[in-house]
């Protein structure tokens, strides 16, 4: 049973503190910076070496470089358009501040690799600071597309170029003194102001709590204004002022640079806080599911082993109620033979099970079939809203909690699981989940039991319609059936056993086997056992029915395979002919001294359905006084932990115990053969035949056929014809000197026509076979058998003769003279496998 199971509860993430705002903080921070070196710079009067301004200068450069790789990483993982376009002004910014670098007069007195005059070295200054706002402006304008941003970029950095290279000389932006003229101060107060109004709005659009990444830019961008704006003020370079923007300068960008890498540590360290807690939850739902599973698996495979409706019902009502602690629980069924009805099944208590209820509405059970939607109610306010009615079974004293669930199989409603608890509950999200999923795999359940127990009936049926209902009853022959289905799957298979009674008293004893199991095989079975009946109405030869059942395997699918084995059984003469396609050969019990079975030595050919060459041949046995013979299928000798042999053998010594009395009861030794089978994978089937006949002591010799083993028979006449136009005269001569030194007192009519066969038997063996043509007469008990032999391959047919024809109607004298003829082509006796026909006709004497 499936129990109930808690839900583990992944820990909470504590709320994170809410982001500085880092446009009032880095704002008021920046300005203070600035203040700081500006007073300082009025203050102190201090002379600082020239060249170490080019420390400074390569401070903005070294920082910014790295910022902006960190920008576009920023602006990538957060997919925001406005820093990228700030990323774009970075690039311009350090190609300026780089070209700046390597042209400066105490860097590079010549300008440089670029010759750049002082004019363009005061260009790139004012270009690099204003690239950042400028991108920040366009950024805040539409979304600036890729090619738009690529474009501006690129024409940032041409333009950074050809100040470099192409500015001329006699521009005096900065005096041979270091100061400014009044055109570069008016262009730095021009970029101050676009800068401020760029900065202000930037910081209405990015609000109060802009992400960390905007916040860093806000706060370079303000750091950029004051380092234009102490060189405006102090408008000449290397003075004290002029040293306090170049340090304000540095600070820019490395003030941008510490920012982004402390912000993406805190995001860092916030994914990693993050994957901490989602890993936990998933832990835990993971472990919920594993148990969910594991109940899953556990309720499926007891459900796959159930066989019928009931038994699933069962199951399933065990699981559901288990699996919510719930204290009782049915299932109702749609009757398929009155769908206005439902059929309870599987309840818990075994109350009202089998009976049949209306499907009224305003139920559980039918609102979820009629809804397809599960109803969970986990007290009883809950359950008095929904129905008022009453919910009908399961019908406790005291209903606290209800679930309904439909049982839904290919988008067709069957059924409804109904629970029912005496306690109030709450049903947690896994719960429906589990429930939700054990009713899925109900439902397939239940329609494979259904489907089951309808073509169980079905197949049930059609067996008992195939299979004989009793068998002949004889004074000669005791005759016993059995047949068992397999324990698993449908109650059917393919095995079979027929007995037919022929013209001349004799039997036909026939155990079939179809390969497959189900209603396909007993269709194809019931196919066979016709064909085998209507074939041997027309010639009851063991081999020419296989023959004629190879003609009918033509129309088989490609995976029919049908083995059988058939006995020709003549009590009279204790004669059986056997032709096996395929099959177990028969076993033959005989009363001797040691009471010991024979398996019955048989041409064994391959089974129906199997391409075959050449003719079905058969063989003759002669059977000894109350012997018995046994034909089984392999599904009472198989299993799979044993060797069939071994299991035959043990069949056999077990069947010889009992068949060693012979008046032993045959219907006690069928059922202590088949007893022990009680779990069957396959089919269970077999025939047994016990002879009453005492045939006559005599003589030993070759049987009609020329390979039979004769017992009990005495030879009058076994000869080898020599092919001339006196074979014919002279076999008559020696078949009546047989017969009448063999039964002085023989009719005269019934001489006649034995001799006029035997005419008719030799001049067709010489005129259509091969050499030898043996001619035998063999004398058991009340009969005479004339049997002719000859080594060819034709065999005889019985054909209508024309009005003039002067042959073809030997076979239709030998049909109206005898009691009995047969043709049986068998191997013949000069070795190898070459082919023989023998014809015999049986007189009474």
């Amino acid at each position: 049973m499936v129990t109930a199971f808690e839900t583990r509860v992944a820990p909470r993430e504590r709320t994170p503190r809410p982001e500085l705002r880092l446009n009032l903080m880095g704002t008021v921070a920046a300005t203070s910076l600035a203040v700081l070196a500006y007073v300082v710079a009025l203050l102190a009067n201090f002379d600082i070496p020239h060249n170490f301004s080019g420390v400074l200068f390569a401070i903005a450069p070294t920082c910014a470089i790295p910022a902006t790789v960190l920008l576009a990483v920023r602006a990538r993982a957060e997919q925001d358009e406005a820093l990228r376009a700030v990323t774009a002004g970075l690039v311009i910014g350090c190609v300026g501040m780089i070209l700046q670098l390597i042209s400066f007069p105490v860097i590079s007195p010549g300008g440089g690799i670029f010759g750049t005059s002082s004019a363009g070295t005061s260009l790139l200054f004012l270009l690099w600071h204003l690239s950042l706002p400028a991108s920040a402006l366009a950024s805040m304008f539409g979304r600036p597309r890729k090619l738009r941003r690529r474009l501006g970029t690129a024409f940032g950095i041409i333009t950074a170029l050809l100040f470099a290279t192409v500015t001329p000389s006699s521009w005096k932006l900065v005096r041979a003194d270091g100061s400014y003229s009044l055109v570069l101060v008016l262009g730095m107060v021009s970029v101050i102001v676009f800068s401020g109004v760029v900065l202000f709005v930037w910081v209405r659009r990015t609000g109060l709590r802009p992400t960390a990444t905007r916040g860093w830019i806000t706060i370079a961008m303000l750091l950029s204004v004051y380092d234009v704006s102490l060189n405006a003020l102090g408008h000449q370079r290397f003075s004290n002022i002029w040293w306090a923007s170049l340090t304000i300068r540095g600070a820019t960008y490395a003030v941008l640079l510490g920012g982004l890498i402390v912000g993406i540590a805190n995001q860092l360290q916030r994914l990693e806080r993050y994957s901490s807690v989602e890993l936990a939850r998933a832990d835990g739902e993971v472990s919920n599911w594993a148990e969910v599973t594991e109940r899953l698996l556990a309720a499926t495979s007891a459900l796959s082993a159930a066989v019928t409706a009931d038994d699933v019902a069962t199951l399933l009502t065990a699981a559901g109620a288990g699996a919510i602690e719930f204290d009782d629980a049915v299932i109702y069924l749609v009757d398929r033979e009155n769908p206005g009805r439902l059929r309870m099944t599987g309840s818990l208590h075994d109350e009202g099970v089998g009976f049949s209820v209306e499907a009224l509405s305003g139920t559980p059970y039918t609102d979820v079939l009629i809804n397809r939607q599960p109803v969970f109610l986990g007290n009883p306010a809950q359950i008095a809203a929904a129905f008022p009615g009453g919910t009908g079974r399961p019908a406790h004293r005291d209903v606290r909690a209800l679930a309904a669930l439909p049982l839904i199989a290919d988008d067709v409603p069957i059924g409804a699981l109904v629970l029912a608890g005496t306690k109030p509950h709450h049903f947690r999200g896994l719960e429906r989940e589990l429930l939700a999923a054990l009713v899925r795999v109900g439902a397939q359940a239940l329609q494979r039991a259904l489907l089951f127990e309808e073509q169980s009936s079905l197949a049930t049926t059609l067996q008992e319609a195939l299979l004989p209902q009793s068998l002949p009853v004889r004074n000669d022959v005791d005759l016993v059936g059995r047949y068992l289905p397999a324990t698993a799957g449908v109650d059917v298979g393919g095995d079979w056993y027929d007995v037919l009674e022929l013209e001349d008293s004799s039997l036909l004893l026939v155990v079939g086997d179809v390969m497959g199991k189900g209603v396909p095989a007993a269709t194809l079975m019931g196919q066979m056992r016709s064909a085998v009946r209507t074939l041997a109405a027309v010639d009851p030869d063991p081999a020419a029915i296989l023959s004629g059942l190879d003609q009918l395997a033509m129309s088989f699918a490609l995976d029919d395979i049908v083995t059988l084995v058939i006995v020709a059984l003549n009590a009279s003469t204790g004669t059986a002919t056997v032709a096996n396609a395929g099959h177990l050969p028969p076993l033959v019990f005989s009363p001797d001294a040691d009471g010991r079975a024979a398996t019955a030595a048989t041409n064994t050919s391959p089974p129906i359905g199997v391409p075959v060459t050449g003719p079905r041949a058969s063989t003759q046995i002669q059977l000894p006084e109350g012997s018995s013979l046994l034909l089984l299928t392999d599904g009472l000798v198989e299993e799979r932990s044993s060797d069939l042999d071994d299991r035959l053998d043990e069949l056999t010594e077990r069947a010889s115990v009992l068949l060693a009395s012979g008046d032993a009861d045959l219907e006690e030794v069928a059922d202590a053969l088949v007893q022990p089978r009680v779990h069957r994978d396959d089919d269970v089937t077999l025939l047994l035949a016990r002879m009453r006949y005492a045939p006559p002591a005599g003589g030993s010799g070759a049987g009609g056929s020329g390979h039979a083993a004769s017992l009990g028979a005495r030879q009058l006449l076994h000869v080898r014809l020599q092919n001339n136009a006196g074979a014919a005269a002279a076999a008559r001569g020696l078949v009546r000197e047989a017969v009448v030194g063999a039964v002085s007192d023989v009719l005269e009519d019934l001489l006649d026509s034995m001799l006029l066969v035997t005419s008719e038997l030799v001049t067709n063996g010489l005129r259509h076979g091969e050499p030898p043509v043996l001619l035998t007469l063999d004398w058991r008990r009340d009969r005479m058998r004339l049997t002719v032999t000859d080594q060819g391959s034709k065999t005889p047919r019985p054909r209508l003769a024309g009005p003039d024809s002067t042959g073809g109607r030997g076979l239709f004298i030998v049909s109206a003279l005898a009691a009995s003829w047969k043709i049986e082509p068998h191997i013949g006796d000069r070795g190898g496998d070459r082919p023989a026909t023998s014809v015999w006709a049986e007189f009474v004497v």
